[in-house]
């Protein structure tokens, strides 16, 4: 196979069957916590396709394997069963070239498009015997409640080169190759002494506190903000405590740790210099990943999107994925791109063209892999 041009995969693609495919898996209930039925489904769909399946019972995921017969770099896509709510009676209907939502519900392409257009490439592949490495499918639970899958997955179990999560909004073409890590920081502010508690209550206390802070933009990849603020009253009336929640960003995550223990020492000192307390803790909602143009996999991801006659576009996002927990575990990997949009929303919609598209872009993927061999 030559490594220019346009990939002899991409025709393979049986729009009908992708389009049928992504109708019957969002008529399957699959909120976040509920992915018992989905997850069913797709053990015996991946089955019948050829593909080894390990359940991973600690997160509830599916990792399914179909050997290579050929040598090359080996593939991981991944994608989440699970969807946001209102997502229980799901019609999928198209309207004007676009799938929306009959109904006041979500879509739930989010991220079942990504299912649907994986499960189409491997029957492609099978049906057509076509070159390929080993690809490994990891299907992850609870991702909409803060990648929970992905943060209990059995690494042991991923032997991929490179990653993919099938999980960004917008056209095909986009890589995520940038995302920045979020941590909560909850500051319980303590009212000092009754002695002085009447010059100095826990809000006068707190606003004093937040006074000394660094926040907004601290530098190019890091932010800071307060996004809660608010007390605690005693019988007299007074605040006896305030809570403030702190926003931590940073692409770099040694940047977040510097941040988060900086703010913790300047929000315990400035407390105790006044009489009263902080009581702080750190909660990481997800790290960061960032990757540069000229990094394997952003290549790798790069010279498959042109294969299928795409523009490849680097985004940087603020929303994480699963593929923020699994490139912070040590697997080269990117969140792409699969062109649904509104997402969490009743507005939520999937134009059929991006679908298609998205399965051609596995597909593409999956070739990549046999010409870096």
């Amino acid at each position: 196979m030559s490594g220019k041009g346009q990939s002899r995969m991409v025709d393979a693609v049986n729009a009908a069957r992708l389009i049928q495919e992504f109708i019957d898996l969002t008529a399957i209930d699959s909120e976040t916590g509920d992915e018992a039925d989905i997850s069913a489904t797709l053990k015996t769909k991946l089955a019948a396709i050829g593909l080894a399946i390990a359940e991973d019972h600690s997160g509830g995921n599916l990792i399914a394997t179909l050997p290579g017969n050929h040598t090359g770099k080996s593939v991981l896509f991944n994608a989440h069963m699970d969807t946001g709510r209102p997502g229980r009676s799901i019609q999928a209907v198209l309207n004007g070239g676009c799938f929306v939502s009959r109904g006041e519900t979500i879509l739930g392409a989010d991220d079942k498009s990504a299912i649907a257009a994986i499960l189409e490439a491997l029957r492609v592949i099978r049906e057509k015997d076509l070159p390929h490495a080993e690809v490994q499918i990891v299907l992850t639970s609870g991702e909409e409640s803060g990648l929970v899958g992905a943060k209990a997955l059995n690494m042991r179990r991923i032997t991929a080169d490179y990653g993919f999560s099938l999980d960004g909004d917008g056209p095909v073409g986009g890589i995520i190759h940038r995302v920045r890590g979020q941590a909560v920081l909850i500051a319980d502010i303590v009212a000092a002494s009754k002695e002085v508690q009447a010059e100095l209550t826990a809000i006068t206390l707190a606003s004093r506190v937040i006074a000394g802070l660094s926040l907004g933009r601290i530098d190019s990849e890091t932010t800071a903000s307060v996004i809660k603020f608010g007390g605690e009253r005693s019988s007299a009336g007074q605040d006896d405590r305030v809570r403030i929640l702190l926003l931590i960003q940073s692409v770099d995550n040694n940047k977040l740790k510097r941040q988060l223990q900086a703010t913790r020492i300047i929000i315990e000192q400035r407390a105790t210099k006044w009489g009263g307390r902080a009581l702080v803790e750190i909660h990481w909602v997800y790290p960061g990943y960032s990757y540069k143009k000229e990094d394997p996999v952003v290549q790798f991801a790069t010279a498959a999107i042109r294969r299928i006659d795409r523009q490849p576009c680097l985004l940087q996002k603020s929303g994480g994925s699963d593929a923020n927990i699994l490139s912070d575990r040590g697997l080269p990997m990117l969140n792409l791109s699969v062109g649904f949009e509104r997402i969490h929303t009743i507005d939520e919609i999937l134009p059929v063209a991006e679908l298609v598209k998205a399965s051609e872009l596995v597909l593409a993927l999956i070739e990549q892999g046999c010409l870096n061999d």
